[in-house]
């Protein structure tokens, strides 16, 4: 009965039965016929379960040589070996002691336990591929600057590039996405005519991917084409990958794109910017989610550092302190996170003409918790302010708060006098 069990399982379409008939040759191989041995041997030449096989200390032994002699149909990769997930079967008993249907039991004494693999050996690095080589294992960037200058172009346009064009119309879509990681890279060692005749339109179909990933890894990557051949040639079709991202159903994407929008917005100049990525900016900053909400405080800052804060004062600042009027009090209080971060790179003069009446007024919010935030915020930008300005106009607003009915505005209140 048992041998059939572990046919059975060995064949199954699933590949979980196939491994658990693995667990199940140590306990039989030993104890049956020169044929049906063979027959086992022939049930471990699956891939899956030729992994198997070789990590069981108790059928390794025996099968290593019957599976070596398998021809290689690709390349042998290290891969790590999982511990199994239960102890090997103990032998059958064979003892007069014992009755034969009874196994001992499976405690053993320590060295006796069988040593498990974590892993296989480090396979040694493959050797430099020669022009004249068919196959082209991986395409980063640094594996074709490692190619000799004599060929290297050859090689990247003759048999690098066709493989990058059937990637980039791959069915999977982590394949593309994790081609549209590394292709921007070729850029600044193809130059700018073959950028331009061969690269710039599988940028292109890429920023088009209906996979958010795949368009956004060509964003992340931009810097590459624009030492190269400029962004301008792709702005066109950047704005609406740009735009579909900013407002993508996953919040972690519209953060990705976040975090890139300083590094577009150098390299599309404040003009392009102020036209079109001026409203998706303002836009995060009334997210439902307060990850971007916050991601969209630090963007302005940045924004600010890259264009100045002349820029800014004309541009974000009367923006954000319209946001201190809106019925929600979460966006009133982004209103106050934006002005602690804006202070500090918009300078003393901006901050008291502009952003500071916008915070003393917001001292009589009717919520509680932009009140406790006024009090965090007056402390945040006093050092930006000159003494006079403490003394006559943040002090007295501090100490009205220090009065107030919630024990959390007393508490920031009585916190930023002191």
């Amino acid at each position: 009965h048992f041998v059939p069990l572990v046919k059975r399982l060995a064949g199954g379409d699933w590949f979980t039965s196939r491994t658990s008939a693995c667990g199940l040759f140590s306990v039989c191989y030993p104890r049956v016929s020169s044929p049906v041995k063979a027959e086992l041997r022939q049930c471990g030449r699956r891939p899956h379960t030729r992994s198997k096989v070789s990590g069981d200390p108790g059928t390794a032994p025996r099968l290593r040589v019957t599976i070596s002699e398998r021809p290689q149909t690709r390349p042998s990769l290290p891969r790590s070996v999982p511990r199994p997930a239960c102890h090997h079967p103990p032998r059958v008993a064979t003892s007069p002691r014992h009755h034969p249907r009874t196994a001992p039991s499976p405690r053993v004494a320590v060295s006796e336990r069988p040593q498990i693999p974590l892993s296989r050996p480090k396979l040694a690095p493959a050797p430099p591929m020669s022009p004249k080589c068919p196959r082209v294992p991986s395409v980063p960037p640094e594996f074709c600057e490692n190619l000799s200058p004599d060929c290297r172009e050859a090689v990247i346009m003759g048999q690098i590039l066709p493989c990058i064009k059937e990637l980039v119309s791959d069915a999977n879509q982590h394949v593309k996405s994790a081609l549209a990681s590394v292709i921007m890279g070729l850029s600044p060692i193809l130059g700018k005519d073959n950028t331009v005749e061969h690269l710039l339109p599988l940028f292109l179909a890429q920023l088009k991917d209906e996979c958010p990933e795949v368009r956004l890894n060509i964003i992340s990557n931009l810097d590459c084409v624009n030492e190269v051949i400029g962004i301008r040639q792709l702005s066109q079709s950047l704005l609406p990958a740009i735009v579909e991202l900013a407002e993508d159903a996953k919040w972690r994407v519209r953060l990705a794109i976040i975090e890139y929008m300083p590094l577009l917005a150098g390299q599309l100049g404040v003009e392009f910017f102020d036209e079109k990525l001026n409203s998706l900016c303002m836009a995060w900053l009334v997210d439902h989610v307060y990850a971007i909400r916050e991601a969209a405080t630090s963007n302005l800052r940045k924004l600010v550092e890259r264009f100045g804060h002349t820029w800014a004062q004309g541009t974000i600042v009367p923006k954000v302190l319209a946001m201190a009027a809106d019925p929600n009090y979460l966006h009133r209080m982004t209103t106050l996170f934006c002005i602690n971060v804006l202070s500090e790179v918009c300078g003393q003069e901006v901050t008291t003409q502009q952003m500071l009446p916008t915070v003393l007024r917001m001292a009589a919010d009717a919520v509680a918790n932009v009140r406790f935030n006024v009090a965090k915020s007056l402390q945040r930008i006093g050092p930006i302010l000159d003494s006079g300005t403490l003394q006559t106009e943040v002090k007295p607003v501090l100490e009205k708060l220090t009065q107030d009915q919630d024990v959390d505005v007393k508490y920031f209140a009585q916190e930023a006098l002191t």
